[in-house]
């Protein structure tokens, strides 16, 4: 030992595998693990450590989080305007549809009251009547203004004569609703048991 030095003996192992390594190590900067081959740098105190700091990287993070927030943007707004094209296709869809069930009723309402002028609604359905005693029947369609009724009995019934409707028909029509309108002077032919 030179005057003053102090030898300091340290145990060299390798940062890797951490296995002990006995070699000489005097000047050497670099040495390589005889166990596991990685390199690695031996500080003997005079090495100057430079450390690369990227102070931008505050503002890199935030310019990649404002990219992805651009792109999220992007992203809702096409969806909202997708969103608004199908809105409006379907309201105007529904809105068609409206007019053509508005036109449709509109012309029903038209044709009713077209065919309802100077004519009488009938009051009975053809399948109500069906059944029932044609003297109730015939009489409500007089009073109700009908003019041409005429009355077929069948003679089918033998001695058991009951007076029920086979069938009913009012302008050739055999089967109708009550709400339906015919001219007063339609022929109306009630069959009869």
């Amino acid at each position: 030992m030179r005057g003053g030095e102090s030898m300091k003996i340290e145990e060299l192992r390798c940062p890797s595998c951490g296995a002990a390594i006995n070699m000489d190590t005097k000047n050497q900067k670099m040495i390589y693990c005889p166990f596991c081959g990685k390199q690695f740098f031996l500080d003997d105190g005079s090495r100057v450590y430079t450390y690369n700091v990227n102070i931008n990287q505050k503002y890199t993070d935030e310019a990649e989080l404002e990219r992805i927030r651009a792109h999220d943007r992007e992203k809702a707004r096409k969806y909202n305007e997708d969103r608004r094209y199908w809105i409006g296709g379907i309201a105007f869809f529904i809105i068609c549809i409206s007019m053509l069930l508005g036109i449709g009723a509109y012309e029903k309402i038209v044709e009713m009251h077209e065919s309802s002028v100077g004519n009488i609604q009938v009051g009975v359905a053809s399948s109500k009547a069906v059944g029932k005693n044609y003297q109730g029947i015939a009489v409500q369609l007089q009073e109700m203004g009908f003019t041409n009724i005429k009355i077929i009995d069948l003679n089918d019934a033998g001695f058991f004569n009951d007076d029920t409707i086979e069938s009913i028909s009012i302008g050739g029509r055999s089967e109708f609703y009550s709400t339906d309108y015919f001219a007063p002077d339609s022929k109306i032919v009630i069959s009869v048991h």
